[in-house]
């Protein structure tokens, strides 16, 4: 392979990946999905997302810079927070599991 290219690379390591990890069944990540480095960071706050769990930022300054907490109020671009509705079920298990 002459003068590789990124795509190049992707198209030959992806069919092995697939293989190596769904053995047969049905890959349902294929192909994989290509997130542009300026949208991780924007809607998940890293350069490698963890995909699984839809932890998505949203943004909030609107809501934020109209609190009393100081810190919301002096933001300089933006507050984003991950919206997790079902925290308080997941924090009630942690809690008895951990005593």
């Amino acid at each position: 392979m002459s003068f590789v290219q990124r795509d190049d690379v992707i198209a030959a390591v992806e069919p092995l990946i697939q293989h190596m990890f769904f053995r047969g069944r049905s890959a349902g990540g294929a192909p994989f999905r290509r997130i542009p480095f300026d949208e991780a960071m924007e809607v998940y706050g890293s350069d490698k997302p963890d995909l699984r769990y839809g932890a998505e930022l949203k943004d909030v300054t609107s809501w934020a810079t109209s609190t009393d907490f100081k810190i919301f109020r002096q933001a300089e671009s933006a507050v984003k927070a991950i919206v997790a509705p079902d925290a308080v079920a997941i924090r009630g298990r942690t809690s008895k599991t951990s005593r």
